[in-house]
């Protein structure tokens, strides 16, 4: 049996996770300083180190209803960060990058570091990369944060090129990453990755870019591992016309996902496809974007269900971006899961502005639209009397509603060195069912100096 209302509570706590992780990763990352072009010219024979502070007030908001009150969560943090870079010269064969930051704020304190080293013997076919990362985040003890255990994550990546040509290269990869909680839980579980990988891809100096990879990735849950599984993936990537006039690009990859236990959830074979296109028309470029998602389960339950979802914008780019453009577009997407209350048909109308100047540079995006369920249900007084039942099997509520959706994400420099950084979004929910309305958001406002 399904308790659906259990699954729409989950369902609403993973989103805010998403959206609360954005927020922490938003929060403690620095825009690089800005380098005129003889400075370029002047330190690319040398090593370079830089630092930055910043203040910054970040806000997340939502709004949704669950059971029979409506629930509003608000979290506003001021923190301060404090970041150094450096990498060495631009010509040097043995090359690298360093960056650590650190955030202090009321909520929560984050630590980041990472490095970066790759071997170019004649100056330019990479033949060795190495990746590390490792982020961290500790919770003060009166946060607002629903979900508060401190944890730390790393991963490190080798790259090996053993067979380099002038068309093709051939490289070996393998990674290693954890992620783990001081106090772990439901929906916040230690695991562990462990990744294999071969490619071959086209040499970057040829105008037609291409590559194929074949995957393998074993990921466990030391505490949950009923839900471990091996993941197999082929991959494939195409690009043409480098989005500086007509171009294209396609990727595409496929998983299969094997779960230790079947009987807990099914294993699936998933498929991923993205095609961009840009093509000149008049003045300016008609743009097609478009993403096909395809999930098919062993079997299906009343959580996991085969499902299929495409969507897209299709519209008319107009400007020069290196001062304003403008584009203007339609927006499509339609979610098929058979019988299942989730399916949907969407459709919007999106708009917006996108500039990369000296003094003001970043994006605005404006998209209004509506989306219609196949078959709506909504929760009858007898459903809101079992709803804390665990063994209640009922359809979770969806009814049809209209749509706001505001991206901006802008840099206003003052001078070379301080800038004002400005990052939100805000997403409300108009439903047929007004019990149903739902609103999210974030925002962050940060000023910065570089040095």
């Amino acid at each position: 049996m399904i308790n659906w209302q259990a699954i729409g509570r989950r369902a609403i706590r993973r989103q805010a996770i998403r959206w609360l992780t954005f927020a922490a990763l938003a929060g403690s990352i620095l825009i690089q300083p800005a380098t005129a072009l003889g400075d370029v010219v002047s330190t690319a024979d040398r090593a370079r180190w830089s630092y930055g502070l910043s203040a910054a007030l970040d806000t997340y908001i939502q709004t949704y209803p669950l059971a029979t009150s409506d629930t509003t969560e608000t979290i506003t943090e001021f923190n301060t960060t404090a970041t150094l870079e450096g990498q060495s010269a631009r010509r040097a064969r043995h090359r690298w990058r360093a960056r650590a930051d650190l955030v202090a704020g009321n909520e929560l304190f984050r630590q980041r570091l990472e490095a970066h080293y790759f071997y170019r013997p004649d100056q330019r076919q990479m033949r060795l990369r190495l990746d590390a990362r490792w982020f961290a985040r500790q919770y003060r003890q009166d946060t607002d944060y629903s979900l508060s255990s401190d944890n730390d994550q790393g991963r490190v990546e080798a790259r090996v090129v053993p067979l380099a040509g002038a068309a093709a290269a051939w490289d070996l990869r393998a990674s290693v990453g954890y992620l783990r909680y001081r106090q772990p839980s439901t929906l916040e579980q230690n695991r562990r990755d462990t990744m294999v990988a071969t490619f071959l891809r086209s040499s970057p100096r040829v105008e037609k870019i291409w590559g194929i990879g074949l995957r393998a990735m074993r990921r466990d849950y030391p505490d949950s591992t009923e839900i471990s599984r091996d993941i197999i993936g082929l991959e494939f990537d195409y690009e043409a016309g480098g989005f500086h006039g007509e171009g294209l690009r396609v990727f595409h990859r496929s998983e299969r996902r094997q779960i230790a236990d079947q009987t807990v959830r099914p294993s699936a074979w998933t498929h991923w496809t993205d095609l961009r296109s840009q093509v000149e028309v008049g003045p300016g470029q008609v743009i097609l974007d478009l993403e096909n998602e395809i999930w098919l389960y062993d079997y299906e339950t009343s959580a996991y269900i085969n499902s299929w979802r495409v969507g897209g914008v299709g519209g008319y780019r107009l400007g020069n971006l290196m001062e304003l453009t403008g584009h203007l577009g339609v927006t499509g997407e339609l979610f098929n899961a058979g019988t299942a209350a989730e399916s949907y048909q969407q459709t919007g109308l999106r708009a917006g502005v996108e500039s990369y100047g000296s003094v003001l540079s970043g994006w605005l995006s404006v998209e209004y639209g509506h989306r219609v369920y196949r078959r709506q249900v909504t929760l009858t007084d007898e459903d809101l009397l079992i709803l804390d039942d665990p063994a209640a099997e009922i359809d979770f509520s969806y009814s049809n509603f209209n749509y706001w959706a505001l991206w901006i994400n802008a840099v206003w420099r003052f001078t070379p060195r301080l800038s004002f950084d400005l990052i939100a979004n805000y997403q409300p929910e108009t439903h047929t069912e007004k019990t149903d309305d739902t609103a999210i958001g974030f925002a962050s406002i940060r000023l910065v100096w570089r040095h």
